[in-house]
């Protein structure tokens, strides 16, 4: 089976550009993660891919590293007040499956506290 990732590629890099240039503006940053949701919900029964528990935070690590470092740390924030709030670890939510090395950067930032 394939990576969620990799069977929404087309969704995700056509909402790259405009998450980027969101910078600093995280309510236009939710509506465009918000669209993103919506198209790969759309397609997903088309689909035969598991997705990811969490598809905002998963989709969130997928767009991290376009982003300049402090847009990062943001972003990083963000995801770890999500995940807080929904009483969920980064590792328990399996989004860490196909995004590379930003799973291991979310780890180590929730690990040192930051």
């Amino acid at each position: 089976m394939s990576d969620w990732n990799q069977v929404y590629s087309g969704i995700l890099s056509s909402h790259a550009g405009k998450h980027k240039e969101a910078k600093g503006n995280s309510k236009l940053r939710n509506e465009i993660l918000a669209e993103v949701k919506v198209k790969i919900l759309q397609r997903e029964l088309l689909e035969s891919v598991d997705l990811p528990c969490n598809l905002r935070v998963a989709t969130r690590m997928e767009y991290l590293h376009q982003l300049d470092p402090q847009d990062q740390e943001e972003e990083i924030a963000v995801m770890q007040h999500i995940l807080a709030a929904t009483g969920k670890r980064w590792e328990d939510t399996g989004e860490h499956q196909g995004t590379g090395n930003w799973s291991g950067l979310v780890t180590n930032w929730s690990q040192t506290g930051l």
